[in-house]
């Protein structure tokens, strides 16, 4: 593993080279995996929602029906175009370019799902994402977190790790952690000051 969060530069070079680089369209371990994820959400419908990493949008899609308003983000312009192209019609979705959590949203919202992003970051930009958490989720909103148990030598941390230290750092209640041989899947309401 490396010590430093993975760059932009990495996605942006993934994207240009494909428009799925991480297979998520039409694969049915992603789709079972998103759809496990879905039914552990809490509510049935969320006012507003924020997806950071969202890549080429398939999460999104599936997003879209449970929310008002989806605010989904990338690094990679590529990746967000193929979102876009992806998501083409659905008009609760808006895809933008942040450099997140360097930048955070300007509102807060009842969702924040983040899938497969955070064990791309170096310990100090994890720690930063956590804390800023009450910054991002209106008191009472949900935090799910989605993560591959795997390791890789080209990333900060593994997604158990990212896991432990979610339920370190932060304070949720009706927590619920769902545990695949591939993946997992943590979740709560936030207790915002």
């Amino acid at each position: 593993m490396i010590a430093a969060s993975t760059d932009r530069q990495y996605f942006q070079k993934l994207y240009e080279a494909s428009v799925d680089p991480f297979h998520n369209w039409r694969n049915e371990y992603e789709d079972s995996k998103r759809a496990q994820a879905l039914s552990l959400l809490q509510k049935a419908f969320y006012p507003t929602a924020f997806e950071p990493g969202c890549g080429n949008g398939a999460l999104s899609l599936d997003l879209s029906e449970r929310c008002g308003h989806l605010s989904s983000v990338d690094w990679s312009s590529d990746a967000l175009r193929a979102a876009s192209l992806h998501c083409a019609g659905v008009a609760n979705i808006d895809f933008s370019e942040m450099d997140f959590p360097a930048a955070l949203p300007q509102k807060t919202f009842d969702l924040l799902i983040v899938s497969e992003l955070l064990y791309y970051f170096s310990e100090m930009r994890l720690k930063k994402f956590f804390h800023s958490i009450p910054e991002i989720v209106k008191p009472g909103g949900e935090v799910m977190l989605i993560h591959w148990r795997g390791a890789s030598d080209d990333y900060p941390s593994t997604g158990d790790a990212v896991h432990e230290e979610f339920h370190k750092l932060t304070s949720i209640r009706q927590a619920q952690v769902f545990e695949h041989p591939q993946y997992l899947i943590s979740s709560g309401i936030v207790l915002c000051s």
